[in-house]
């Protein structure tokens, strides 16, 4: 899914080695927030979107339980999920992500890789309106 709307453009650039394919932006719906992903193999299997699911009902139970936003603990974010899939977040240009905005950027992550057909390894940055602020990586920890 990609809104119609002004997305930044200095300084919006593929971090990743160029050997993994170009990079691609990915908007959350209903959010300022997007991602710049680059994916690498694809995992057999449905470890990916099981990984992203429950991250992203890990961020609903987050606010649930504490009655709103927040900050992440230590500025990163990490998950095991099935057949040894895993996730990591972190703040990148001394910003802070937020519980809300790793739901966003998985719920991106998720759409993108269901729209392509393709679960599988990936970096990616994530921007909020004009301000990278987080950084991940899926893949497998074996």
């Amino acid at each position: 899914y990609f809104a119609r709307r002004s997305l930044p453009q200095d300084g919006l650039e593929s971090r990743a080695p160029s050997e993994l394919g170009p990079a691609v932006i990915w908007c959350a719906e209903n959010s300022e927030t997007f991602v710049m992903l680059t994916t690498a193999t694809r995992i057999p299997g449905n470890s990916v979107q099981l990984l992203l699911t429950q991250v992203f009902a890990e961020v609903i139970s987050w606010i649930d339980t504490k009655g709103g936003n927040g900050f992440l603990t230590n500025g990163e974010f990490m998950m095991d999920g099935p057949n040894a899939v895993a996730i990591r977040l972190w703040n990148t240009n001394n910003h802070q992500l937020t519980v809300a905005t790793v739901g966003a950027a998985v719920s991106a992550l998720y759409n993108y890789m269901k729209a392509k057909n393709f679960f599988g390894a990936a970096t990616f940055y994530i921007w909020d309106g004009p301000h990278e602020i987080g950084a991940g990586l899926i893949g497998l920890t074996s």
